[in-house]
């Protein structure tokens, strides 16, 4: 249909037209945050009558439905979880936009895109289009019955089993305007649904927001021969780290958020890894741990862990570490901002 307005003639935009057209906003918001679209480009996704995308390696497999009602499941060892997406007004079927990425339009103030990453972690991003979209996005979660979700010290997030086993984390989550700012976000939990917090409404903002929970250690700590390990490094060995780092934080006033203490952290709990589980358990995990960062904290972190694996393998001292961490600090061998 053309409707005539004087001299003007008015050519409605169809549906279809402006889904393709917000589909193609949400992968340029994607394509702006440097490197993301990358943490995929190995993945081919094949589709099916319900499913927008499937990907399947040797330990895992990873299921986003075309129908946005439906939960992404994600299976691999003897671990099945499903994770329902923020709910979105009048949502569109999922449709591939880039490799490993499913995007869902709709006409809500904000849009949900999953993508199945290299390394087997998934981020579920959320693009934030203005002001009036909401600040708390959620995520339920199917878990065992007895399984629950825990904040971290850091930021980040553990999803246990009914045997108190970590069967994936969900690093600290991070968000960023159009210009490449970050915009604060955190994690809070009732204990089966997580929910992003983005405080985007405010002055300097500038729109489309891109927020990002990965959810990564799933592949590896679902397999049978590792669930032991993920169990030590998530519990008792990140406590212990995070003691270490309170102390430190108390006698030389650095800081526990990306200062001289978080550095110390993410270096004793690496090496202390190394002594109690293994360099390869350390490396894995604590690799996957970073995967939900980005840039320059991710870069700093991933340091940090590295040169926290080599004190670790010198000895099996406690004290040693400790104190090889924290003149890492002084020295400037450990980065922090």
């Amino acid at each position: 249909m053309v409707i005539a307005i004087g001299l003007v003639q008015v050519y409605p935009i169809t549906l279809a037209q402006a889904i393709d057209t917000e589909t193609v906003e949400i992968k340029q918001s994607l394509e702006g945050i440097e490197g993301l679209l990358q943490e995929s480009s190995q993945v081919n996704l094949k589709s099916d009558q319900d499913s927008a995308g499937i990907v399947k390696t040797n330990n895992s497999t990873i299921d986003i439905p075309k129908n946005p009602d439906e939960a992404v499941n994600i299976k691999a060892g003897g671990a099945s979880i499903n994770i329902m997406l923020p709910e979105l007004d009048k949502p569109q079927e999922g449709a591939i936009i880039a490799k490993g990425v499913v995007a869902y339009a709709s006409e809500s103030d904000f849009s949900n895109t999953v993508q199945a990453n290299n390394d087997g972690s998934v981020r579920m991003t959320t693009i934030i289009d203005n002001p009036d979209a909401p600040t708390e996005y959620e995520y339920k979660v199917d878990l065992p019955a007895g399984g629950k979700i825990e904040l971290q010290s850091d930021g980040s997030a553990v999803l246990y089993d009914n045997s108190n086993t970590a069967i994936s984390i969900i690093g600290k989550p991070w968000a960023k305007d159009a210009n490449g700012k970050e915009v604060k976000t955190w994690f809070s939990t009732d204990g089966l649904t997580l929910i992003q917090h983005v405080e985007h409404n405010v002055p300097g903002v500038v729109y489309p927001v891109v927020a990002d929970p990965t959810w990564s250690e799933i592949q590896y700590c679902a397999l049978p021969w590792n669930t032991n390990a993920c169990r030590l490094a998530s519990g008792s060995i990140r406590k212990e780290a995070e003691n270490v780092a309170l102390s430190i934080h108390r006698q030389y006033g650095w800081s526990l958020s990306n200062g001289g203490a978080d550095a110390v952290r993410h270096c004793y709990w690496s090496g202390r890894m190394v002594q109690v589980i293994g360099a390869k358990h350390s490396y894995e995990i604590g690799t996957r741990h970073e995967s939900g960062s980005s840039g320059i904290y991710r870069n700093m972190d991933l340091h940090n862990n590295a040169v926290g694996r080599v004190i670790g393998a010198w000895s099996g001292s406690t004290n040693f570490l400790r104190e090889r961490c924290v003149s890492g600090v002084q020295s400037k061998l450990l980065i922090w901002y």
